[in-house]
């Protein structure tokens, strides 16, 4: 820091004093705002301020602070510290720091990381979100992602810009109010071509609605996640009629049911052989959950609408009866499924997003939905990969694997 003297520095294991001074004349009185005034020191005040943490240890500065009396107006005044917090007794750039690091660590990180209370990490984080919501401007994006997840016991609705790879808004409730809300208020919505979603029917009777021109998708995973289930709720049905020692052997083959037919080996072929043969109805519904896994290798919308109806009239009546939660989805949401095929669309970012939330809710107990909201939105884990790994690639030797904040950092520390 300019002008600033070490006068002495102190440290154990887990902590760093430095004892500093400013011995530079005021420039100005800030009592009669007098330019260069004429003043006589008047005694002298130790304060210590918080620092960036530095090789592993938290760091304060024992600030040996002057008190002046300026002659033209008689009053005296503390020395100014502008690289000092007005409300904090921290260092600017800890504010800063602390900034950063709250969006992707839990407060009671950064606190003992800083040497400070967890309130004063939390308030410093409240203060740059509503900074960073008073300028946040939200656009359309072009591909729009939904998809609903459980935070803090409540079904909450996440909205992000799947080309991009950001995420947009976390909303408090996922039903159709909120989200026709949202969309109505959302700036610039006739940008949106494509909506990509689970089957949840707030969200199609929402986009269907406000957003006409554009294309809704259903999350490829989604479906072929059903068919699974389908299949595995059939395993489980007929565990019933097998010996205990059967039904355990069962159950440790299930991962060898639910795998592709093309990445079994030699032992997987063997295992589902002699289970297939001893239950018949399972073999089928293997062979019907292959088929169709098949159907999105179509190349296009007509030749998938093929495969789906041919893989249909292929099911004869039982394997019909084990899939019909799987065929009342797809019949339901047609038109939605088959979309697949002309865009290629997927929920897999929104999806990545949503098991995000969920971590820094876990890491956190005890947040509230605004601040796991802020640290999604905000928080460059999710939000900005692909800028700094586009950041990374343009420096030739840049590390590609560094926190975010790095550089941030090492720019702070070379203050």
């Amino acid at each position: 820091m300019k002008d600033w003297i070490v006068l002495e520095t102190l440290e154990d294991a887990h902590n760093m004093t430095v004892v500093a001074g400013k011995p530079v004349q005021p420039e100005v009185c800030p009592r009669c705002g007098v330019e260069n005034p004429r003043v006589y020191k008047h005694d002298q005040q130790d304060q210590t301020f918080m620092d960036t943490p530095m090789h592993g240890k938290r760091v304060g500065i024992q600030v040996v602070r002057q008190r002046w009396r300026c002659l033209e107006c008689g009053k005296t005044f503390q020395q100014l510290l502008p690289e000092m917090d007005e409300k904090r007794n921290m260092t600017r750039r800890l504010v800063e720091y602390i900034q950063q690091r709250s969006l992707v660590r839990t407060f009671t990180e950064v606190a003992d990381d800083v040497g400070v209370n967890e309130k004063t990490v939390r308030n410093v984080f409240r203060e740059y979100v509503a900074a960073l919501e008073e300028d946040r401007e939200v656009t359309a994006p072009a591909w729009l992602g939904i998809d609903e997840l459980y935070l803090i016991r409540q079904p909450r609705c996440i909205f992000t810009d799947v080309r991009r790879r950001s995420v947009v808004d976390l909303l408090a409730k996922r039903d159709k109010l909120s989200v026709s809300k949202w969309l109505t208020n959302l700036p610039g919505k006739q940008a949106v071509e494509v909506v990509t979603m689970d089957m949840w029917k707030p969200y199609r009777d929402s986009v269907l609605a406000l957003l006409p021109d554009a294309q809704v998708v259903v999350d490829k995973f989604h479906v072929v996640r059903m068919a699974n289930k389908c299949l595995d709720d059939t395993r489980k049905r007929l565990r019933g009629e097998l010996s205990l020692s059967d039904r355990r052997k069962m159950m440790r083959s299930r991962h060898i049911i639910l795998k592709r037919e093309k990445d079994l080996d030699d032992t997987d072929h063997a295992t589902l052989e002699a289970w297939t043969n001893a239950l018949p109805e399972l073999y089928y519904a293997y062979h019907a959950k292959e088929r169709f896994f098949a159907v999105f290798d179509a190349q296009d919308r007509k030749e998938g609408q093929e495969r789906y109806d041919a893989w249909l009239r292929g099911l004869d009546l039982l394997t019909r009866a084990n899939f019909k939660e799987l065929i009342t989805a797809v019949e339901n949401w047609k038109p939605e499924v088959l979309n697949y095929f002309g865009t290629g669309a997927t929920n897999a970012y929104t999806e990545a997003a949503n098991g995000m939330a969920k971590i820094a809710n876990r890491n956190g107990r005890g947040y509230s939905f605004e601040a796991i909201r802020a640290k999604i939105i905000y928080g460059p884990t999710v939000k900005r990969r692909k800028v700094v790994s586009d950041f990374h690639h343009s420096i030739p030797n840049s590390p590609k694997n560094v926190p975010f904040d790095y550089q941030h950092l090492q720019a702070v520390r070379a203050l």
